[in-house]
């Protein structure tokens, strides 16, 4: 019985220590790509009219801010 309780204890902590480890932060990159440096993205959408409109008119907003991006749309 004894045994059985010591187990289970065992069990409990190495569930909390894996736990814990799963939520730890993810270590930071150790370089970080200039701000300048053209970046080109490809976004997937479904083929609605609507959908369209509404990408290309956030597409547009976003790489006003950001000239250095290019968005790429595909159906």
């Amino acid at each position: 019985m004894k045994e059985n309780r010591l187990m289970l204890n065992l069990l409990s902590i190495l569930c909390l220590v894996s736990l814990l480890a799963a939520c730890a932060p993810a270590p930071a990159a150790t370089e970080a790509p200039a701000a300048d440096a053209p970046v080109t993205l490809t976004y997937l959408v479904d083929d609605s009219q609507n959908t369209q409109d509404t990408t290309k008119a956030l597409v547009d907003a976003y790489t006003a801010q950001h000239p250095n991006v290019t968005i790429n749309i595909e159906t």
